[in-house]
């Protein structure tokens, strides 16, 4: 009895999802690929289309398939994030899981400053500067200063070049924003400016940016930075 596994209860749309998920491995398919269409599928499953239909469904809401005009059912380019996308949309997270994700971004910010220093464009830090100076202006609200810090990161998201990563800023974007009111709210104050990123992003090297961007990230962290 010790090697027996629990029963598993599958409802017929579960094992069309399956089936088809096996069909489009095995056929190596890629993005723009047709898939069979709904009749064909229920013919060789011996399923009823509407059970094809659900498990279409489903596969349309992960953003795996999508529908084409004169194409039908096609595989669609794979979004990696979409179910985090619904889930910050929402807002349906406990505090720590938040304050988790905040942490990701922070890694991935540290993580990409060498393919910022290197990608980066004399364009690029003219943009950088100009929401520095935007930042020291004497008339300037809490919730502006915010939204420029908020578009000085996006701006560095922008200049790493890769898309993934963009991708994912955008939609933790609410996630940093909360985080953002709730540090300007407490004792914790960012130990290293805008405006020594910048400079060093001009005249300083890869080591010093990333050192710079360690230092400024560390509110956000756990422990402290020496």
């Amino acid at each position: 009895m010790e090697n027996l596994n629990p029963a598993v209860s599958i409802t017929l749309a579960d094992a069309v999802e399956k089936k088809i998920y096996q069909y489009i491995s095995r056929n190596k398919m890629q993005p723009g690929d047709s898939l069979p269409k709904e009749e064909e599928l229920s013919n060789v499953l011996k399923v009823s289309r509407s059970i094809v239909r659900e498990a279409m469904s489903r596969l349309r809401m992960l953003g795996l398939v999508e529908t084409r005009k004169k194409k039908g059912m096609t595989i669609a380019q794979p979004d990696a994030f979409i179910g985090l996308e619904k889930m910050v949309s929402t807002g349906v997270m406990s505090e720590e899981y938040r304050k988790d994700l905040l942490e990701m971004r922070v890694i991935l910010e540290l993580g990409m400053t060498d393919y910022i220093f290197y990608n980066k464009t004399n364009s690029d830090t003219k943009e950088l500067e100009a929401i520095v100076k935007k930042e020291n202006l004497k008339k300037i609200t809490l919730y502006e200063l915010n939204q420029l810090d908020m578009a000085f990161h996006s701006k560095l998201y922008d200049i790493s070049g890769n898309k993934v990563l963009k991708h994912l800023e955008v939609i933790l974007k609410p996630v940093f924003r909360n985080i953002c009111d709730d540090a300007e709210k407490s004792s914790k104050t960012i130990t290293t400016g805008h405006k020594e990123i910048c400079n060093i992003l001009r005249c300083g090297t890869a080591d010093e940016f990333r050192e710079v961007m360690r230092k400024h990230l560390s509110v956000y962290m756990k422990f402290e930075i020496k």
